[in-house]
């Protein structure tokens, strides 16, 4: 061939190869990006359980005296429902109600108020949360059940 130009079946079998080289990806990069999005997923979840436990807090929930296997329940079904850490806090705040003290209770009445009117917790997702349908397995307790 003259010229330098190439057949058009070679000139095909280039750009397929191209294309293959660059739309395959090494084990090398599927995993960095699996370690990625994994570190990513962690460091969300990390978060969370801080914004979780300052809400709790904000409520007056003292989160070292609930059931860790509790808390990590309550993380999950929160998640999965896409609350916000507020609505989560909500959620136990529900169970943990008619154990607080009076103070404790009229308290917990000003958060929520100031919370509902917020954008932080949705009027749909606070129904959610109050109607007893979030069943968790675990005892809010400190004492494992």
């Amino acid at each position: 061939m003259q010229g330098g130009s190439l057949p058009a079946v070679t000139g095909i079998a280039i750009c397929k190869e191209r294309a293959q080289l660059t739309h395959s990806v090494t084990p090398q990069q599927r995993n960095r990006h699996g370690l990625r999005a994994s570190t990513e997923g962690m460091f969300k979840k990390f978060l969370y359980h801080r914004s979780l436990n300052s809400a709790l807090l904000e409520l007056g929930i003292e989160t070292e005296e609930l059931n860790p296997a509790f808390r990590d329940e309550v993380m999950d079904v929160a998640l999965r429902e896409h609350f916000t850490p507020k609505e989560a806090a909500l959620s136990v705040l529900t169970l943990v109600y008619p154990s607080l003290s009076l103070v404790d209770r009229l308290r917990t009445i000003q958060v929520v108020r100031r919370w509902r009117s917020s954008s932080q917790v949705s009027e749909a997702n606070y129904r959610h949360t109050q109607n007893g349908s979030l069943a968790f397995e675990r005892s809010p307790s400190g004492h494992h059940s």
